[in-house]
């Protein structure tokens, strides 16, 4: 690349800042939701009581930074009174620069139970430790179906 063009170059990506995220090709790929990490907390919040077959929003916060971009989509399933939610992001996977901010998506999930009692609402995504590292992360919260 000639020096005009790397300056221009540089000068275009100085001036957008932030708002580059990834200066590599984009191959896209959704991947389970961050739940926790990069000094971010578990965020799920699901009402404590709701009446049968009657609709209850779960809100799960996920993360992300320089090449996980975008909520994508959630999964939900329910078998009794057991709720499985998996929130899922947009993710280029090519990305090789990473810029450091952290963005947080609001994921709004809708279950529904068909009977009274304790229900269970397991939402399912990823764990970031301080290295780097991911793995997978379940976090499980109890709602009183009357």
């Amino acid at each position: 690349m000639s020096n005009n063009r790397t300056l221009l170059l540089l000068s275009l990506i100085a001036l957008l800042g932030t708002s580059v995220t990834c200066l590599t090709d984009v191959q896209i790929e959704l991947k389970r939701g961050i739940l926790e990490g990069f000094n971010q907390p578990v965020n799920v919040t699901i009402p404590d009581t709701v009446p049968v077959r009657t609709a209850a929003s779960v809100v799960v916060r996920t993360y992300g930074g320089g090449c996980i971009f975008a909520k994508a989509s959630e999964e939900v399933s329910v078998e009794g009174l057991t709720a499985v939610v998996e929130p899922y992001d947009s993710v280029n996977v090519s990305c090789t620069v990473h810029t450091l901010e952290i963005r947080q998506f609001t994921h709004i999930a809708v279950v529904q139970f068909a009977e009274h009692g304790i229900a269970t609402v397991r939402v399912v995504g990823q764990r970031v430790s301080a290295d780097g590292t991911e793995s997978l992360m379940t976090v499980e919260r109890s709602i009183v179906v009357n």
